[in-house]
């Protein structure tokens, strides 16, 4: 470079656009993403383990891979969400519980796909209302879309325990 402040700018923005992606990534220790290796493209998806000044460990089952952090970029929530799905595949579980009347079968599904990040998605299969439901209340089924990378009853287990929390009752 003929002319040092333009060179000391580059620089300058090249390093903290490096610190920047560092800092994601350390937030992102003990989650489920994917990063891509900006040297050769490949994409690795697993459970970030930790992150040095040097290297980004991340795993998956008993497989453990230490990258360059340098070269890695943290990709977005929702295209590590569909890698995963693409990587691992996913299972579905359908659940049932007895909600008040007034209850919305979709908001409740809508607010169990943003609380739990173990789900690709939940859906509101069937609402029924008959003899066998107590007056007042209503039955909802749930889908639930679960990552295959998780344990499915874990998952399952801890859901149903969120909808009993707040009041609802397995059926």
């Amino acid at each position: 470079y003929d002319d040092l402040d333009s060179a000391f700018s580059k620089s300058s923005r090249a390093v903290s656009a490096l610190y920047e992606e560092y800092l994601k990534i350390k937030a992102s220790v003990g989650k489920r993403v994917a990063l891509r290796n900006e040297v050769t493209g490949t994409i690795h998806v697993g459970l970030i383990k930790g992150i040095s000044g040097e290297h980004v460990t991340i795993g998956y089952g008993k497989r453990i891979r230490r990258l360059k952090a340098s070269n890695v970029t943290l990709l977005p929530d929702t295209e590590s969400r569909r890698l995963r799905v693409e990587k691992f595949g996913s299972s579905q579980r359908d659940i049932s519980f007895l909600f008040p009347e007034h209850a919305d079968p979709q908001a409740i599904a809508g607010i169990l796909e943003t609380c739990d990040d173990e789900l690709v998605s939940a859906s509101v299969i069937d609402v029924y209302r008959g003899k066998t439901i107590p007056e007042g209340l209503k039955s909802i089924t749930l889908r639930l879309t679960i990552f295959g990378d998780l344990d499915v009853i874990q998952v399952e287990c801890g859901v149903k325990e969120m909808l009993t929390s707040i009041g609802a009752l397995e059926r």
